[in-house]
């Protein structure tokens, strides 16, 4: 069974529950048969990532995404300036998962979390530090407005899974995301 926390479980409940080794084993206490535990997190600084990359066109696009993105033939940053001027005016107008556009900025979320120490946010690097694996990202999963302002509605899955002392540690030796097979997938996709 997986457990996976809503987005109002906040970084400040999970340190108070004496770290993630402590909420686990509490956790772990009260529902014995879960093996695998999970939180869906913000992703805290995706947007602020999207839109230097526009800015100075180095956001990493494949030319299928970059064709679903720019649409009608719009640049690159014009396409994300619309794209997070649309949320902001109506978080609920923000791709869903399903979609391709949803598509698109779950790839660009991949390889946004995948900068492991570079990523401006917080709530990864507790999650990475503590031997998380991101199993998933998620397009539409947070249509507030405050999900909308920091993330486009991004949130991440990170799954406390075996092996979490050993990608831990090897995180804060090597300052690098270990990720899921469909995570690492569209990180490496044909750029």
């Amino acid at each position: 069974a997986t457990l996976i926390a809503d987005r109002n479980c906040s970084l400040a409940s999970l340190r108070n529950a004496c770290g993630t080794q402590g909420a686990k084993a509490d956790l772990a206490a009260r529902y014995p048969s879960l093996a695998c535990f999970s939180t869906l997190s913000p992703m805290t600084g995706f947007r602020a990532w999207l839109e230097d990359r526009a800015k100075d066109d180095s956001l990493p696009l494949t030319d299928a995404e970059e064709r679903i993105l720019c649409g009608n033939g719009a640049s690159v940053a014009d396409a994300v300036r619309r794209l997070i001027a649309g949320g902001e005016e109506k978080p609920s107008s923000l791709p869903a998962a399903d979609s391709p556009l949803g598509a698109v900025l779950v790839a660009l979320g991949a390889r946004y979390i995948a900068g492991g120490s570079q990523v401006e946010n917080p709530i990864a690097q507790f999650h990475l530090r503590n031997g998380a694996l991101v199993a998933r990202i998620v397009a539409g999963a947070d249509r507030s407005r405050r999900g909308a302002r920091r993330s486009l509605g991004l949130m991440a899955n990170y799954e406390y899974a075996p092996g979490v002392s050993r990608r831990g540690q090897r995180f804060r030796r090597t300052h690098t995301a270990e990720v899921s097979a469909e995570v690492s997938a569209l990180i490496h996709a044909k750029l």
